[in-house]
């Protein structure tokens, strides 16, 4: 390789092409991490020219890395980007924002000494060729439009990084240059800045020889910027590698990576305490699904390598299998969350938060049919989350038994998956997997304080099944899923709940525990007011009344009192619907 730090100057004049390849990331520069930074050193270094201060030093940017390309004589000068292509971008925008200022302000001379490391010749190359760097596939259409300087960017492309960089840089060029209002001093201030971008910039450009592997290169300078996501990582193998095979990259990429690119794959959805790209989650989800093991998440990128060669896959083959296993993971993140079982297991599912579920249900969808068609699976895998989350089993277990179940699954005919599944979470003994008995669901129902160990939500979730439980099929109104969970015997109970005579405090303690167990507790349309929720029973029945219209009231309104052996005897029903809504099979399916 040859290594040499050069201007912008050295860089972009000529008839050059910095082509970006396809399988590298979009534009992901920021106002607050990347541009204004740069804009600030920028601007630090043109107050000194400005000043005339002897022997201005110019400003180091970093460097990239490039490819030379074959071409036929007279064609562009064209290198692949190994390296560095969020840099070459940004310097493009900047200094096609600010040629548009400093033309918009009459320094003509200041604009030709900018064009020629903007644009080609366009007498000799036309269209798309006239541009020095030529983005990945999905920004191209911004980056036309941005560096249009006849026209609006249109609306589509107003909210991408892109075109915003080039808005952004145009602002900060028109405030630094205007601050005086001065035109003379003005015309000073754009004649230094343009001085400060053409020869006072500098970038180490590393150019490779045939020689150097490219791929390997681009894997290690990941430091610099805004870090690669593995599916950067994963796009570049893939694609790299169809292109050794001479396969059609433009085609592959179109066919089953572009969707990747678009911003609702990277966004951050949260998984657990944490949030990652979604496209990230998908891959690990994915890799986990075939593996049917833990994945470690800072090795996920030599994972998929390994996964790839041992099983010989053609890259084409495993883009094609990723873009049908997003549309899988994406039906399952969007699958409605109705009345039907479905529906109701995926409300339950989400709001559970049990990821550890996903690589399984992609599964189910790809080889036993889609989860429309696997409902005694997902009512099964369902009983056993709620089960376990009413006794407070813990989760520790789930990955470890939920991948050996998966392995089961690989080796055997997808029409056995039901009774596999059954099968071992039946067998399913230790205490990080097991699915609780009926009576250990009833007694945690009755003595569990499960309002101080469940989130609300899921909370709410249990009390709403008990209410659809009770009520008719034919019903069409279903519980909403958005009230209010009710203490029916008030958490500060002592001024108007009174308790009698309770020498060892043992009654004292007792209610203390019942009060938050579910046989307390109900669902009001309204929170009540503090006065209200804490009064008499007698008051508080006619406030239940009137906030709910809920079957789980019912059977609270019709008591003439309500104390210890009121809530147990709720709680029992409580738990005998729980157990019918989430049963657990004894015997073979």
């Amino acid at each position: 390789m040859h290594a040499e730090i050069l201007s912008l100057t050295k860089i972009f004049t000529g008839d050059v092409r910095f082509q970006i390849p396809m399988y590298q990331r979009p534009y992901v520069w920021t106002e607050e991490d990347q541009w204004e930074p740069l804009w600030n050193d920028i601007e630090a270094l043109t107050e000194r020219i400005l000043a005339e201060e002897p022997n201005v030093s110019p400003h180091f940017m970093g460097a990239i890395v490039v490819a030379q390309q074959s071409a036929p004589v007279g064609d562009l000068n064209i290198r692949h980007v190994v390296d560095g292509q969020q840099r070459l971008t940004t310097l493009q925008l900047l200094l096609d924002a600010v040629e548009e200022i400093v033309r918009t302000h009459g320094r003509e001379k200041d604009s030709h000494r900018l064009r020629p490391l903007i644009l080609n010749n366009v007498h000799l190359h036309e269209g798309d060729d006239r541009f020095k760097v030529w983005p990945t596939n999905v920004d191209r259409d911004a980056f036309r439009a941005a560096m249009d300087d006849e026209a609006e960017v249109p609306d589509d492309f107003a909210d991408q990084n892109i075109a915003q960089a080039h808005e952004v840089f145009k602002r900060l060029a028109r405030a630094w240059a205007d601050v005086l209002g001065d035109p003379d001093k003005c015309a000073n201030r754009l004649q230094a800045l343009t001085t400060s971008l053409i020869g006072h910039l500098q970038i180490a450009v590393i150019d490779l020889t045939p020689d150097d592997n490219a791929q390997a290169i681009f894997e290690t300078l990941n430091a610099r910027g805004t870090p690669l996501l593995v599916s950067d990582l994963v796009k570049n193998s893939l694609l790299q590698a169809s292109e050794s095979l001479g396969l059609d990259t433009d085609a592959l990429y179109r066919e089953h990576w572009e969707p990747f690119d678009h911003q609702g794959w990277r966004a951050d959805v949260r998984i657990g305490r944490l949030f990652w790209p979604k496209i990230d989650v998908f891959i690990y989800q994915w890799l986990v699904m075939n593996l049917a093991r833990e994945v470690p998440t800072q090795q996920m990128f030599n994972e998929f390598n390994t996964l790839v060669s041992t099983r010989g896959l053609d890259p084409a083959e495993v883009m094609a299998e990723l873009q049908r296993f997003a549309r899988i993971y994406q039906n399952l993140d969007d699958a409605p969350t109705d009345h039907s079982p479905t529906g109701r297991f995926f409300y339950r599912w989400r709001t559970m938060q049990a990821s550890a579920l996903t690589p399984l249900l992609m599964w189910m969808h790809a080889h036993a049919g889609p989860v429309n068609d696997a409902t005694p699976i997902l009512a099964m895998l369902e009983s056993w989350l709620v089960r376990r989350m009413l006794c407070r089993s813990g989760t520790k277990g789930y990955n470890h038994f939920l991948h050996s179940l998966l392995k089961e699954l690989a080796d055997a005919d997808p029409s056995e998956a039901e009774g596999i599944i059954h099968r071992r979470l039946l067998a399913a003994e230790a205490e990080g997997t097991t699915w609780p008995t009926d009576a250990q669901v009833r007694s945690a129902v009755l003595t569990n304080p499960i309002y101080r160990q469940l989130r609300r939500d899921r909370l709410r979730f249990v009390l709403e099944g008990i209410e659809d439980f009770g009520r008719d099929d034919k019903v069409e109104q279903w519980c909403p899923t958005n009230l209010t969970v009710e203490h029916v015997m008030p958490q500060h109970w002592s001024s108007n709940w009174p308790i009698g005579d309770d020498p060892t405090g043992e009654r004292t303690l007792e209610r203390n525990n019942l009060i938050h167990t579910l046989g307390n507790l109900s669902l009001v349309t309204n929170r009540l007011n503090p006065s209200l929720s804490n009064s008499a029973w007698d008051e508080k029945r006619v406030a239940l009344r009137e906030h709910s219209v809920l079957l789980l009231s019912d059977d609270l309104l019709a008591n003439q009192t309500w104390d210890e052996e009121a809530i147990l005897k709720r709680g029992r029903r409580m738990a005998d619907a729980v157990c019918k809504i989430w049963p657990r099979p004894t015997g073979p399916t």
